[in-house]
């Protein structure tokens, strides 16, 4: 179809801009005959330009009354959200007169983040302003989802470019608490900033307890590893990890959750198992030895102090000292050459390799003997016989 009219008739709209200082922006015509134009939200007034599409139109901007040939500009204040502007233009021969809506929108300012989500699962937003996810499962990588409140605004992913409303992203896990920046930016400019913790399965690939035939071992600080000193030739060891839903290769057992046991036979003086513990994120390993050694039967006195001296023992094996006469009283201090071992003064209970005794001088007696025991690890037992004398000048 095509619509023939005369010029003087003529009351279309050739354009209809906004302007405030240098900066123009076209309004766009919409499919109703609405023109809709966008301006910042700080915007409290803006200049309104119409322009006819026949030269000798009129137009009038925002009902003043005064129609101007062609093209007409006026200030409009912007009191709200959406302000409406009537535009209106008369033929040249004032037969005829058609009527527009000019809609300016202020700018959104609205930078909020409508949900998240993590693997289709959505993540809570916690009273610290972050988003918190916990994985149930050991993964490598999620999609992260972030949809925002606003149409209008963009959103990016930690280093990804901006997109409109919503955006997914492949996030690599890489340790137990992954943190991912977001970024909202409003339709007006402004950017707000936003973390999602992504909560890995627990990292702990730790031991709680060794024990060997109901004997707990003794962790070694700093070497992951573990010790025991038995008798026997066969040794059932029984590990119990930290984390209980960690995992283990104990020996040449399969991979076991939590807690495993195995029975291994004596291998010399020291008999080895190795324990391969992996943290329920996959991501921790953790290597311990576990060593059964042989009772020591080291049941030697490496020293003797008598009133901070040491004593040496003579020939027959006796240990012997002289004190000044006017020493009030004898400190004895024995030490066992084995840390395990344990040693004793007259039978005094001691549960170390190091016996401290202290007598008071009496007086008229100057010969004082101690009877010291050692006893190794195994039971083996040895005694020692220590002199002191108290002697004149």
């Amino acid at each position: 179809t095509v619509k023939i009219r005369k010029a003087e008739a003529d009351t279309s709209l050739k354009e209809v801009y906004v302007s405030k200082g240098l900066q123009e922006t076209k309004a766009v015509l919409q499919s109703d005959g609405t023109y809709i134009v966008k301006v910042p939200n700080t915007y409290t007034d803006i200049d309104v330009t119409a322009i006819t599409g026949y030269t000798l139109s009129k137009v009038d901007v925002n009902e003043t009354g005064n129609y101007t040939v062609h093209q007409s500009t006026e200030n409009v204040v912007l009191p709200d959200e959406v302000t409406e502007v009537k535009i209106k233009v008369k033929s040249k021969d004032e037969s005829q007169e058609s009527e527009y809506i000019l809609k300016i929108q202020k700018q959104s300012s609205d930078a909020t983040l409508d949900k998240v989500e993590v693997d289709g699962q959505e993540a809570v937003l916690g009273s610290d302003g972050r988003y918190h996810y916990y994985l149930e499962d050991a993964l490598t990588n999620v999609e992260v989802k972030a949809i925002t409140t606003d149409e209008n605004a963009k959103v990016r992913i930690d280093s990804s470019i901006y997109v409109n409303h919503e955006l997914s992203k492949v996030v690599d896990i890489t340790s137990k608490q992954v943190i991912v920046p977001i970024k909202v930016k409003a339709e007006d400019g402004s950017i707000r900033d936003y973390e999602l913790v992504i909560e890995g399965l627990p990292d702990d690939a730790t031991i709680a307890k060794v024990e060997v035939n109901n004997v707990e071992a003794t962790y070694v600080e700093g070497k992951n590893r573990y010790e025991v000193r038995l008798d026997g030739t066969n040794f059932n060891v029984e590990v119990t990890l930290t984390d209980l839903l960690a995992s283990m290769v104990l020996g040449t057992n399969e991979r076991a959750i939590g807690q495993d046991s195995i029975t291994i036979t004596k291998d010399g003086s020291e008999t080895i198992v190795k324990v391969k513990v992996t943290s329920q994120n996959g991501l921790e390993t953790e290597e311990y030895t576990i060593a059964i050694l042989e009772k020591s039967s080291n049941a030697n006195l490496d020293t003797v102090v008598v009133n901070g001296k040491i004593v040496t023992p003579r020939m027959d094996g006796t240990y012997y000292i002289g004190i000044k006469h006017s020493d009030e009283e004898i400190g004895i201090i024995a030490t066992a050459e084995d840390s395990y071992a344990k040693a004793q003064i007259d039978g005094e209970a001691n549960n170390s390799n190091r016996a401290v005794k202290v007598e008071q001088i009496v007086e008229g007696t100057d010969i004082y003997t101690y009877t010291i025991k050692v006893t190794a690890e195994d039971g083996t037992e040895e005694e020692y016989t220590l002199i002191v004398e108290r002697l004149e000048g």
